[in-house]
């Protein structure tokens, strides 16, 4: 937790560790990932990364009274309606996968690419956010992308077109 979260968690009487900790539990309960194999995957990695990410840049953003700023507002639902329909979508996927059915493996497709694209949206949200506002020099800005796994978000396009060529396939038949 950076320094500026931890002081507003801090003055607001809360353990800074039992804050963290529940923002770890809110995204294993978002996911429900003890339900199935499926949700243990990397897809689920990738959007619990950014539900943890979108957590901490929430925190972040109030702390520093930039709630006033339109473009950080609607940055912000953007990326929690990502991280929700990725969720869904992620347990839509893990509900099927049983199945092993030609339904099954396009559903999982797909909540792979979803989650894919929703780590980068919000990674490139999250630098719009610090970098933009003008409030964060770049300590505090490498800091609070170090803490939020930035690296491990932004890195979510490696080996991806296969999985584009497959949809590719499906949507078209091939």
């Amino acid at each position: 937790m950076i320094d500026g979260v931890r002081q507003s968690v801090e003055d607001c009487g809360l353990d800074p560790e039992v804050v963290d900790g529940a923002l770890e539990e809110f995204t294993r309960r978002l996911l429900n990932r003890a339900s199935s194999e499926w949700l243990q995957s990397e897809p689920a990695e990738r959007i619990a990364l950014a539900a943890r990410a979108l957590n901490k840049t929430i925190f972040l953003v109030n702390d520093n009274r930039l709630t006033r700023e339109q473009y950080i507002m609607f940055a912000l639902a953007d990326m929690m309606m990502h991280v929700e329909v990725a969720a869904s979508l992620a347990r839509q996927a893990a509900a099927l996968s049983a199945e092993n059915g030609p339904e099954a493996e396009k559903t999982c497709l797909f909540s792979r690419l979803f989650a894919n694209e929703t780590a980068v949206l919000v990674s490139g949200n999250i630098l719009k956010i610090l970098g933009g506002s003008g409030v964060f020099d770049s300590e505090q800005i490498s800091a609070f992308l170090a803490e939020t796994s930035h690296a491990a978000l932004a890195d979510r396009y490696q080996n991806i077109i296969p999985d584009m060529n497959r949809a590719a396939d499906i949507i078209f038949d091939r």
